[in-house]
């Protein structure tokens, strides 16, 4: 079904290793009679390799030979990959380095290294056997259908995303570097020549590179393609898979693979590789120019937003592709030709369900009828909160707002995927503990009551909405995005750390007072802060006379969190201290990690105790292991936090590596367009633009710039972020129209929420810029307005000093309100538990924006 051009020719593998000139007679991993008297034995049986029995032999190719083998001592049949005893030190190096490669990675989607080993002079690799077949011939099997080749590429670009988060690169994915298990799992293997990724670097700009220079570029690699072909040295990968930038010299990261996925892909679905030319090197033009060519009479009919998605990943420019393996993942998951409201989905869900035991010989048809439709209706169960009649009662207060309409649209979409997330997880627990008996009816009631904890919080959320003001509708996408996910509900490393009570305790009056929190937990996403404050102490108050330490340790921990939220730090700490100890007496993993991880922030981060934050950050370090929760979104913000200690403490590359760490688990968790993945990207952004490594902090910054865009709306406080730090990269590169853009887009964030301070400074910032360019009417009118609203901020801090005095003489203690606004108007990145939970009144503490 394919064509063998592609990226223009032969499908010839360039396994070869930069710099690696040493070859050896007869080729690299070509096996010699040693080798075939090994696989086959002296008598023609079986070869042994130490423990391993040799089978048959499953491929060739340019590393060597790959047999089937049995284990005996763990009775269960590998792979072994063997490299001849001629081979040179280069491919030895390459084979280390693959197995090396390998063995960081321990995913699904992933070929799984067990052993690498040397025996009679031969190097071999021990790895996971897969029965199936390459990705190629699964295709070339029989007809394909757009959904079993969307299933199967997902799941292989998964694998990709997991190389990615490693920091490798996996250089040549092509269909045959991809099994197709037996059972439908899917394998990315061959990662012989996969290369750690490295602190990115100029690399080549292919978007900048003139006519003159691409053609010297190309003539180059025309002239030396031959050789190139034979001889170890400069180009590595499948010519018809190879990204522009592997071709033509420059820095190869992620977004090569990804390009090589999408070549794939698009061969695939079409029937034909995308860049199809009469030699090599005009298929190298065609990519670099975008020339696509679709055949006129296609393998299958190809959906409009498939094609776009795949012409994304298949842009020239690595910039332009998507920003990561994931988000394309996830993007390719995202049919909008088949969504669906959420009150849809739970009836969806049982009908596949159904579907899938039609065929099946049913010992009650009636009986499993009925339990059917009672998932069904448990299901359903979210509407108690999520209905159409409260969705048309938000829309109708947010859109007299003046960016309500906006705001509400982006919210609702949010709500609505988390209510058809949540319905589809309750339907499906449901079927297989009741229908299906796949889980334990124990498991299914810890599920449901996780499913509850989340429908309150979603509950306390949409009554912090039910009277909005413009701050609530700026941020309500922010909240919104920040629910506590569902899936968690069905994470064993999860629900090994949900308590029950005592049998003396009414569980009845547990599961009310903890739905109450939530329910705080709720109005605290949605900055009424006031109410879950009061909400909160009451919780606590109650659970103190119940005398249970984990859900006392739990009140505390959001009443942490509440004092963070309004700046008042002293109450913080005595909060989390308290809930620390409770959860630690009460054998609260979770809560007691939490509340670590909160004090590292409040105390390292916020106040700059630095040493003491860097005690707390080592004993929730210490709870993640225990507990079992790395690589899980606690980690991530315990990172987040970390990371902010170690700026505090001048160590830039510290700080960046642990932003980097955090980036890739919330990528892994959340998905690449998520505001948390925004916010790591930010950091990463701000501390490379510290560093003055301008071109790679660019990347970063108008990355999160593009996700909190999409995500949160143009005008969300968080933009401020990016596009301050945008502005001082291009002031310091000198280039001032750039500059003066991002300076413009920050005004108007500041102007949208009516942040005078940041609206001063801006606009005195811009009139430097101008004055700095002879434009002395445009800077003077910037002078004025920056003089004019630091005016009337003085005087508006002034009446809020004495209001605030007069408010504690009549028994205001923290003046919430106000606190609430301000921390509104500027929210960091740092600190647990969500993007919400991470805003904090910086002024209001007298601090000033990093």
């Amino acid at each position: 079904m394919t064509e063998s051009s592609g990226f223009g020719h032969e499908d010839t593998d360039l396994s070869l290793i930069s710099g690696c000139e040493d070859t050896a007679v007869g080729g690299e991993g070509e096996p010699n009679a040693t080798d075939t008297h090994l696989a086959l034995g002296s008598d023609g049986r079986p070869g042994r390799l130490g423990r391993y029995l040799l089978l048959d032999k499953l491929g060739q190719g340019g590393m060597g030979v790959v047999h089937a083998a049995y284990d005996e001592q763990l009775d269960r049949k590998v792979a072994i990959k063997l490299l001849g005893a001629r081979a040179s030190a280069c491919a030895q190096q390459r084979m280390l380095r693959e197995a090396q490669a390998m063995a960081r990675l321990s995913h699904p989607e992933v070929v799984q290294v067990y052993e690498i080993g040397e025996l009679g002079g031969l190097s071999f690799i021990v790895m996971e056997f897969v029965a199936g077949q390459t990705l190629d011939r699964w295709l070339a099997e029989r007809p394909r259908s757009c959904a079993e080749i969307l299933a199967v590429f997902r799941a292989a670009g998964r694998g990709l995303a997991a190389v990615h988060a490693a920091g490798l690169v996996h250089r040549d994915f092509k269909p045959t570097n991809v099994m197709v298990s037996v059972d439908g799992s899917v394998r990315v293997m061959d990662f012989g020549l996969v290369f750690v990724d490295p602190e990115p670097g100029p690399g080549l700009d292919l978007g900048r590179l003139d006519e003159s220079e691409l053609a010297a570029r190309i003539g180059a690699f025309a002239s030396s393609m031959d050789e190139r072909l034979t001889r170890p040295g400069t180009m590595m990968g499948t010519p018809a898979y190879m990204s522009p930038e592997q071709f033509l010299g420059g820095e190869v990261e992620a977004a090569s693979d990804q390009f090589s996925f999408c070549v794939a892909l698009w061969e695939a679905l079409f029937g034909r590789r995308p860049f199809v030319a009469s030699t090599l090197v005009k298929s190298v033009q065609a990519a670099l120019a975008g020339e696509l060519r679709v055949p006129t009479v296609p393998a299958r009919e190809v959906p409009a937003w498939l094609r776009a998605h795949v012409e994304r990943g298949l842009a020239s420019d690595p910039s332009r592709r998507w920003p990561s393996m994931a988000a394309l993942v996830e993007a390719l998951a995202d049919d909008p030709t088949r969504r669906r409201r959420w009150w849809l989905a739970s009836a969806a869900c049982v009908t596949i369900v159904c579907a899938a035991f039609a065929g099946a010989e049913l010992h009650d048809g009636r009986a499993r009828e009925v339990a059917l439709a009672g998932c069904e209706r448990d299901g359903q169960a979210i509407a108690e909160v999520w209905s159409e009649e409260r969705r048309a009662a938000l829309a109708e207060v947010f859109v007299e707002l003046e960016s309500g309409e906006e705001a509400w649209t982006r919210s609702a979409s949010w709500i609505d995927r988390y209510a058809q997330d949540w319905a589809a997880l309750r339907t499906q627990s449901c079927v297989a503990a009741r229908v299906e008996g796949t889980r334990e009816v124990e498991a299914l009631a810890q599920i449901d009551a996780c499913l509850d904890d989340r429908r309150s919080t979603l509950a306390g959320l949409l009554d912090g909405w039910s009277e909005p003001d413009e701050n609530t509708a700026l941020r309500a996408g922010e909240a919104a995005a920040a629910l506590p996910p569902v899936a968690t509900c069905v994470d064993e490393r999860w629900l090994a750390h949900q308590l029950e009570p005592p049998a003396a305790l009414s569980r009845e009056e547990i599961d009310g007072l903890r739905a109450r929190l939530e329910r705080a937990e709720g109005l605290e996403l949605a900055g009424d802060y006031r109410d879950a404050l009061d909400l909160t102490e009451a919780v606590r108050d109650e659970a103190r006379v119940l005398d249970w330490a984990p859900l006392s340790a739990e009140a505390e921990l959001e009443l942490a969190r509440l004092h963070t939220n309004l700046g008042d730090y002293p109450a913080a700490i005595t909060a989390a201290e308290s809930a620390y100890v409770q959860a630690t007496a009460g054998a609260h993993d979770v809560v007691a990690l939490d509340a670590a991880s909160l004090l590292a922030f409040v105390i390292g981060y916020r106040q700059a105790r630095t040493a003491e934050g860097e005690t707390w950050a080592a004993v929730a370090g210490a709870l993640v292991e225990r507990a079992g929760l790395a690589e899980t979104t606690h980690e991530a913000t315990l990172l987040n936090n970390l990371g902010g200690i170690r700026r505090k403490q001048k160590d830039l590359d510290g700080a960046l590596a642990l932003h980097r760490r955090a980036r890739a688990i919330r990528e892994a968790a959340l998905g690449s367009e998520h505001p948390d993945v925004a916010g790591s990207i930010n950091h990463i952004g701000s501390l490379l633009l510290q560093q003055k490594r301008y071109a790679e902090a660019e990347r970063e910054l108008e990355e999160a710039a593009r996700i909190w865009k999409a995500s949160l709306g143009p005008r969300h406080p968080f933009m401020s972020f990016p596009l301050k730090s945008l502005g001082r990269l291009h002031r310091a590169r000198g280039d001032t129209d750039r500059a003066l853009r991002a300076y413009g887009e920050l005004l108007a964030v500041y102007e949208q929420r009516g942040a005078r301070a940041g609206q001063a400074e801006t606009h005195a910032t811009i009139a430097s810029l101008h004055e700095s360019r002879g434009e002395a009417r445009l800077a003077a009118k910037h002078r004025a307005q920056a003089s004019a609203l630091e005016a009337q901020e003085q005087a508006e801090r002034g009446h809020s000093e004495r209001g605030r005095g007069s408010g504690a003489a009549a028994g205001e203690p923290a003046e919430c309100e106000q606190a609430s606004e301000l921390a509104s108007e500027l929210a960091s990145e740092l600190g647990p538990p969500s993007i919400v939970a991470e805003a904090a009144a910086l002024r209001a503490s007298g601090a000033t924006e990093e």
